[in-house]
C-alpha cells in the first residue's frame, strides 16, 4: 500500500507556506490560519492527470467589438468591389485612343483660265415718250476668281467726253436750256397747268404754254421740209437749220448755243434695194438697234436711243443726235423726242423751209 504520511506532510508545509504569505502581505489572514488548522483526511486527497482537468473558459466577446469588426469586414469588401470594378473600366479599352490628325491646310489653288466671253446684247429700252436716259451700263464687273474674262459687251454710249444731263429743277422732262428755248416756268413742272407736263407735252407736239393748244401754232416751232427727200420735220424756232456742204444729202440742226450739240437728219437713197436691216449691217454695224416705230414706218433705234434708222419711199434717213466730245452737257433730249415725233415722209412736197 502507498504511503501518503509523506505527501500529506508536504501539503501541510505548502498550505503554511501560503499563510506566512498572506500575513507578510497582510491579506487573508483567516483564510491562512484556517487552511493551517484544517485537517485533511487521506481518502480527501487526489491528484488528477492534466490531461483530465477543464480547460480555462475564453473570454466572451462584446456587442460593441462584433459591431465594429463587421463594419470594418463590410468597408473592406466595398473597397474592393469598387476597386475591381474601376480596374475593370479601365481595362476595357483594348486599343490606345486615337489621335486626332493634325488639321491640314486646304490651299485651293485656282489654276482655271476662264475665258468665258460674254456676247450679251445690251437691251435696254428707254420708257414711254421721253428717251433722256442715259446709258450708264458700264460693265467694269471684277471677278476676285482672277479670271481672264474677255467682256464682248459693246456700250452703246458712244460719246468720247462725259455726257451730263443738264439740270431738270421742276421735274418736267426740259432742261434748263428747253426751259429757255420754249418760254416755260422753270420753277413749275406743269406751265400752264392744263394737268400735263410741260415736256410732256412737247414731245407729243402740244404747246406747254397754252392748254390743248398744237404746237405747231405755238410760235415755239418752225416747219423744215426737204423737197428732195420728200420729208418734213418740226425745229425749234430759235435754231438754224442747214444743209451740209460736204454732204448735199445732211441737213444740220443747230442750236443757238456752243455746246457743239445738234440733230442730224440725213437722206441716203436706197440705189441698192437693200432692206433696212442690211443697210443697218451693212453701214452701223458697230451699234446695237431695237424695234422702233417712226412715222408709222418700221424703224430701228439704238439701244442709248441717239439714233434712228428708217426707209421711207425707198430712201434710208438716218436721224441723230450728236454732241460733241468736248461737251460735258446734254441739254435737248425732249427737243430730240419732238424733233422725231414730228418727222413725216411727204411726197411732192413743196420748199417750205420757215
Amino acid at each position: 500500500m502507498f504511503d501518503n504520511s509523506e505527501l500529506k506532510k508536504d501539503i501541510l508545509e505548502v498550505g503554511q507556506g501560503f499563510v506566512d504569505q498572506d500575513q507578510a502581505n497582510g491579506k487573508g489572514v483567516k483564510a491562512g490560519v484556517a487552511t493551517a488548522t484544517n485537517k485533511l483526511d487521506d481518502s480527501e486527497v487526489h491528484i488528477m492527470p492534466q490531461k483530465f482537468l477543464p480547460a480555462a473558459p475564453k473570454k466572451a466577446v462584446g456587442g460593441k467589438q462584433k459591431v465594429v469588426g463587421i463594419s470594418v469586414l463590410l468597408i473592406v469588401v466595398l473597397v474592393a468591389v469598387v476597386g475591381g470594378g474601376i480596374w475593370y473600366i479601365m481595362n476595357q479599352r483594348t486599343t490606345p485612343p486615337a489621335t486626332n490628325a493634325p488639321v491640314v491646310t486646304n490651299t485651293n489653288k485656282n489654276d482655271n483660265t476662264n475665258d468665258n466671253t460674254n456676247d450679251n446684247v445690251n437691251d435696254n429700252t428707254n420708257g414711254d415718250i421721253t428717251d433722256d436716259n442715259i446709258n450708264d451700263n458700264t460693265n467694269d464687273n471684277v471677278n476676285d476668281n482672277t479670271n481672264s474674262n474677255t467682256n464682248d459687251n459693246v456700250n452703246d454710249n458712244t460719246n468720247d467726253g462725259l455726257i451730263v444731263v443738264d439740270a431738270d429743277v421742276d421735274g418736267d422732262l426740259l432742261t434748263a436750256a428747253e426751259e429757255l428755248i420754249y418760254l416755260t416756268n422753270p420753277q413749275k413742272e406743269d406751265t400752264d397747268k392744263d394737268g400735263f407736263k410741260d415736256g410732256q407735252e412737247l414731245m407729243n407736239l402740244y404747246d406747254p404754254l397754252v392748254p390743248r393748244n398744237l404746237l405747231i401754232d405755238s410760235g415755239l416751232v418752225t416747219v423744215y421740209s426737204d423737197a428732195n427727200f420728200d420729208f418734213k420735220i418740226f425745229r425749234p424756232r430759235s435754231w438754224n437749220a442747214s444743209v451740209d456742204e460736204a454732204e448735199s444729202y445732211k441737213v444740220l440742226f443747230l442750236p443757238d448755243s456752243e455746246s457743239g450739240e445738234m440733230i442730224v437728219v440725213e437722206a441716203i437713197p436706197n440705189d441698192g434695194e437693200m432692206t433696212l436691216v442690211q443697210f443697218q449691217q451693212a453701214f452701223y454695224i458697230e451699234e446695237i438697234y431695237r424695234n422702233y416705230t417712226l412715222g408709222e414706218q418700221p424703224a430701228l433705234r439704238t439701244v442709248g436711243g441717239d439714233q434712228v434708222l428708217v426707209l421711207i419711199n425707198n430712201n434710208f434717213f438716218v436721224i441723230t443726235y450728236e454732241t460733241s466730245g468736248l461737251t460735258l452737257t446734254k441739254d435737248f433730249n425732249t427737243t430730240f423726242e419732238m424733233m422725231l415725233n414730228s418727222f413725216e415722209p411727204v411726197k411732192g412736197l413743196p420748199e417750205i423751209n420757215e
